[in-house]
Protein backbone atom coordinates (compact mmCIF):
# COMPACT_ATOMS: atom_id res chain seq x y z
CA UNK A 1 0.00 0.00 0.00
CA UNK A 2 1.62 3.11 -0.59
CA UNK A 3 -1.69 5.52 1.01
CA UNK A 4 1.28 7.75 3.18
CA UNK A 5 4.32 5.41 2.29
CA UNK A 6 7.26 5.14 0.73
CA UNK A 7 8.78 2.42 -1.19
CA UNK A 8 12.42 2.78 -2.51
CA UNK A 9 13.07 0.91 -5.82
CA UNK A 10 16.64 -0.63 -7.18
CA UNK A 11 16.34 -1.21 -10.97
CA UNK A 12 19.69 -2.22 -12.23
CA UNK A 13 21.81 0.86 -11.31
CA UNK A 14 18.81 3.12 -11.16
CA UNK A 15 16.91 4.42 -7.79
CA UNK A 16 13.16 4.66 -8.13
CA UNK A 17 11.70 6.40 -5.30
CA UNK A 18 7.69 6.49 -4.95
CA UNK A 19 5.79 8.54 -2.99
CA UNK A 20 2.30 8.22 -2.16
CA UNK A 21 0.54 11.22 -0.10
CA UNK A 22 -2.04 10.10 2.21
CA UNK A 23 -5.75 10.20 1.94
CA UNK A 24 -8.27 11.50 0.32
CA UNK A 25 -8.61 14.40 2.40
CA UNK A 26 -6.80 17.40 1.57
CA UNK A 27 -5.41 17.87 5.92
CA UNK A 28 -4.64 13.94 5.64
CA UNK A 29 -0.85 15.55 4.12
CA UNK A 30 0.61 17.26 7.36
CA UNK A 31 4.11 18.63 8.21
CA UNK A 32 4.44 15.06 10.03
CA UNK A 33 4.04 13.09 6.96
CA UNK A 34 5.89 15.57 4.82
CA UNK A 35 8.82 15.26 7.58
CA UNK A 36 8.75 11.43 7.84
CA UNK A 37 9.78 11.15 3.86
CA UNK A 38 13.40 10.69 3.39
CA UNK A 39 15.84 12.91 1.67
CA UNK A 40 15.93 12.42 -2.19
CA UNK A 41 18.64 9.75 -3.10
CA UNK A 42 21.39 11.66 -5.41
CA UNK A 43 20.85 10.60 -9.42
CA UNK A 44 17.52 9.06 -8.13
CA UNK A 45 13.96 9.42 -10.09
CA UNK A 46 11.04 10.73 -7.16
CA UNK A 47 7.25 10.14 -8.75
CA UNK A 48 5.21 11.35 -5.86
CA UNK A 49 1.34 9.96 -5.84
CA UNK A 50 -1.13 12.38 -4.88
CA UNK A 51 -4.97 12.82 -5.02
CA UNK A 52 -4.81 16.45 -5.51
CA UNK A 53 -2.85 18.34 -7.85
CA UNK A 54 -1.95 21.26 -5.76
CA UNK A 55 -0.17 19.40 -3.08
CA UNK A 56 2.37 19.66 -5.60
CA UNK A 57 3.76 23.25 -4.21
CA UNK A 58 3.59 21.55 -0.61
CA UNK A 59 6.28 18.91 -2.32
CA UNK A 60 8.70 20.93 -3.42
CA UNK A 61 11.08 21.02 -1.20
CA UNK A 62 11.01 16.93 -0.86
CA UNK A 63 12.50 16.77 -4.79
CA UNK A 64 9.69 15.72 -6.83
CA UNK A 65 10.64 14.60 -10.75
CA UNK A 66 7.24 13.95 -11.26
CA UNK A 67 4.00 14.68 -9.46
CA UNK A 68 1.04 12.13 -10.44
CA UNK A 69 -2.54 13.44 -9.26
CA UNK A 70 -6.65 13.60 -10.45
CA UNK A 71 -9.08 14.74 -8.60
CA UNK A 72 -9.74 17.42 -11.19
CA UNK A 73 -11.57 15.28 -13.22
CA UNK A 74 -10.41 17.27 -15.83
CA UNK A 75 -13.09 20.40 -14.53
CA UNK A 76 -15.81 17.91 -15.57
CA UNK A 77 -17.78 20.28 -16.89
CA UNK A 78 -15.79 22.09 -19.94
CA UNK A 79 -16.58 24.73 -22.32
CA UNK A 80 -15.99 23.51 -25.80
CA UNK A 81 -11.96 23.38 -26.74
CA UNK A 82 -12.06 21.62 -22.88
CA UNK A 83 -11.44 24.80 -21.12
CA UNK A 84 -12.65 23.60 -17.55
CA UNK A 85 -15.84 25.61 -15.91
CA UNK A 86 -15.32 23.46 -12.20
CA UNK A 87 -11.52 22.80 -11.60
CA UNK A 88 -12.17 20.90 -7.70
CA UNK A 89 -8.35 22.37 -7.41
CA UNK A 90 -6.18 25.30 -6.29
CA UNK A 91 -4.06 25.29 -9.00
CA UNK A 92 -4.31 27.43 -12.35
CA UNK A 93 -7.01 26.19 -14.83
CA UNK A 94 -4.72 25.09 -17.24
CA UNK A 95 -3.48 22.12 -14.87
CA UNK A 96 -6.64 21.05 -14.61
CA UNK A 97 -5.71 17.75 -16.51
CA UNK A 98 -2.42 16.75 -19.14
CA UNK A 99 1.04 17.11 -18.60
CA UNK A 100 2.80 20.24 -17.54
CA UNK A 101 6.43 21.17 -16.70
CA UNK A 102 6.88 23.57 -13.78
CA UNK A 103 9.98 25.62 -13.74
CA UNK A 104 9.33 27.92 -11.15
CA UNK A 105 9.94 28.98 -7.37
CA UNK A 106 12.34 26.64 -6.32
CA UNK A 107 9.89 23.58 -8.08
CA UNK A 108 11.28 21.69 -11.23
CA UNK A 109 9.04 19.01 -11.82
CA UNK A 110 6.58 17.35 -14.07
CA UNK A 111 2.92 17.84 -13.26
CA UNK A 112 0.66 15.16 -14.78
CA UNK A 113 -3.09 15.26 -14.17
CA UNK A 114 -5.34 12.73 -15.42
CA UNK A 115 -9.47 13.48 -15.71
CA UNK A 116 -9.98 10.16 -14.59
CA UNK A 117 -12.94 8.47 -15.62
CA UNK A 118 -15.47 9.71 -12.62
CA UNK A 119 -17.24 12.77 -11.68
CA UNK A 120 -17.71 14.61 -8.19
CA UNK A 121 -20.16 15.47 -6.23
CA UNK A 122 -24.03 14.79 -6.89
CA UNK A 123 -23.72 15.69 -10.36
CA UNK A 124 -23.06 12.42 -12.70
CA UNK A 125 -22.38 14.24 -15.65
CA UNK A 126 -19.31 15.53 -18.08
CA UNK A 127 -19.23 17.59 -20.70
CA UNK A 128 -16.43 18.37 -22.96
CA UNK A 129 -14.29 16.98 -21.00
CA UNK A 130 -13.91 13.07 -21.82
CA UNK A 131 -12.83 10.39 -19.80
CA UNK A 132 -9.35 9.24 -19.64
CA UNK A 133 -6.77 6.53 -18.27
CA UNK A 134 -3.05 7.45 -18.75
CA UNK A 135 -0.56 5.33 -19.95
CA UNK A 136 3.43 6.58 -18.92
CA UNK A 137 6.51 5.02 -19.98
CA UNK A 138 9.48 5.88 -18.40
CA UNK A 139 12.78 5.41 -20.44
CA UNK A 140 15.99 6.38 -19.25
CA UNK A 141 17.74 9.44 -20.66
CA UNK A 142 20.22 8.62 -23.53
Amino acid sequence: LIDGGHHRLNIGDAVLDLIGLPGIARDDLTAGVLASYPPKPAGSLRIFLSHYPDHVRRVAALGPDIFLAGHTHGGQICLPGGIPIIRHDALPRRYCNGVHRLDDTGLHTWLIVSRGFGFAGNLPLRLFCPAEVMLLTLRQAA
